[in-house]
């Protein structure tokens, strides 16, 4: 685009502004200050001076904004994003978050930012620094998300594919479908540091981009998911065979169980399997399984699980 047009008054002309700007869609987001007054009191503080001219917005497709470094002469940029969480309890640490990326712009060509990224998808604040001419000049601006629909979310999980028939009420009952919280669109966080749609916590620890990607977020659950479905089914296996052990004969079906609006069964061709309960409760982090094998008594023992209730009332 046209460089910021600065016009003079005596003459009453105009010449193509030198002071470095920020654009997205063609629209000025921030233009340099040599002594700026937005710039947080500390790193990555969440900003009281966020404005409808300064704040950028992800798409609900999980799509940087626009965000295009400007200038009338050569000048060499870089931009640091970064956040901290805000809302971790006593014990718990609130994370930052930050990444810097470079790049030059000159009179006839913008530097395009979010290439830069090389795909990542990032928010909270940014500060610009842009030097040219020997000067320093220093731009502030902000970066909040916007949820998906239930539906959008089914649809990208779907084009990942395996996904279990409980995916969507588990994302009800972690986030309840939400991302970013409504309240300032800064990503939704739980006491215990638990991220976004799928509250990632750890195994693995949420990074930068899966807290404001909630695509990578859903992808990175889902991993999670799955991984917890193939433990699940080796320790199902292994009670099995403890079973017949003790038993010395072929191993009794689980007696089928009735969990809200689930209904988990040991019979061939079910959809709701223990496997699946099990794999639910593990997503949570409980030790206790949700069933298992009394080698005691010789009967199943059903151990249950309020997270995995919590997950059934959502269907």
């Amino acid at each position: 685009g046209d460089p910021v047009i600065c016009t003079g008054t005596l003459w009453n002309f105009q010449v193509k502004c030198a002071v470095p700007t920020i654009l997205s869609g063609g629209k000025v987001v921030g233009v340099g200050e040599i002594k700026p007054s937005g710039i947080p009191t500390k790193e990555c503080a969440v900003a009281t001076m966020a404005t409808s001219q300064n704040t950028l917005y992800i798409t609900s497709d999980g799509v940087m904004p626009d965000i295009q470094a400007q200038s009338a002469v050569s000048a060499k940029w870089s931009i640091q994003f970064c956040y901290t969480g805000t809302h971790a309890s006593a014990g718990h640490l609130n994370p930052t978050y930050s990444q810097t990326v470079t790049g030059t712009s000159t009179e006839g060509s913008n530097w395009n930012v979010v290439s830069a990224l090389q795909g990542n998808v990032i928010g909270g604040t940014a500060i610009a620094t842009a030097v040219l001419s020997g000067q320093s000049y220093t731009i502030v601006f902000y970066i909040r998300g916007t949820n998906p629909s239930p539906g959008t979310i089914q649809a990208y999980a779907n084009s990942i594919g395996n996904v279990p028939w409980y995916f969507m009420a588990m994302i009800a009952q972690e986030s309840n479908t939400l991302n970013f919280r409504t309240s300032d669109r800064l990503p939704l966080q739980s006491y215990d540091n638990g991220f976004g749609l799928m509250q990632l916590t750890n195994s693995p620890v949420p990074d930068y981009n899966s807290i404001f990607n909630w695509k990578k977020n859903v992808k990175v659950g889902l991993q999670k998911i799955h991984d917890n479905e193939i433990a699940a089914a080796g320790w199902i296996s292994r009670q099995r065979s403890q079973c017949q052990q003790d038993l010395g004969v072929l191993c009794p079906h689980i007696p089928t169980r009735n969990d809200v609006k689930c209904v988990f069964s040991d019979q061939m061709g079910a959809t709701e399997t223990f496997i699946n309960a099990v794999a639910i409760k593990r997503y949570n982090g409980a030790t206790a399984n949700y069933v298992s094998w009394d080698n005691k008594n010789r009967v199943w023992k059903l151990n249950g699980g309020t997270y995995v209730s919590n997950v059934c009332s959502h269907l």
